[in-house]
């Protein structure tokens, strides 16, 4: 690598913020802005904080173009994938997930009491913009 090619960048400033309303999503899950383009006029990234209310399920979706990084925060989630979410990991408080572009998925708090919530970062500055819903033939049961 060479060092003459990177610079300290003292031009921009720092951008904070703390996220008191949720957004409607393409997943059916509130997400909770954090940061994005349209927020901190990031270039190529986005991050939010979604919560999963008891027992829910998010509509079956994938990212178009987006790979995302999930850190699961309190609670314990049902991920679904595969071309029929077939495949299934449950994920808990202190998992670290990564999701390629286009992969279909679901997510379920597998709690039926206690709220899930995580950090989900993904390599665009778009809020919802890349997320595209998709039906299956049979809808995930809860089992």
């Amino acid at each position: 690598m060479n060092t003459d090619e990177f610079r300290p960048n003292f031009e921009d400033e720092l951008v904070t913020g703390r996220p008191d309303q949720a957004i409607a999503t393409v997943q059916s899950l509130p997400y909770f802005v954090g940061r994005s383009g349209k927020i901190a006029n990031t270039a190529a990234l986005s991050m939010h904080l979604v919560m999963i209310s008891p027992g829910t399920i998010a509509r079956p979706h994938y990212h178009q173009h987006d790979e995302t990084g999930i850190y699961v925060l309190t609670g314990a989630v049902k991920i679904r994938d595969g071309e029929h979410l077939e495949k299934v990991s449950i994920n808990q408080a202190g998992d670290f997930l990564y999701i390629p572009p286009g992969m279909l998925q679901t997510a379920q708090n597998w709690s039926a009491t206690r709220a899930a919530r995580a950090i989900v970062a993904q390599n665009a500055p778009q809020e919802q913009e890349n997320v595209m819903p998709y039906t299956i033939a049979t809808t995930p049961t809860e089992d």
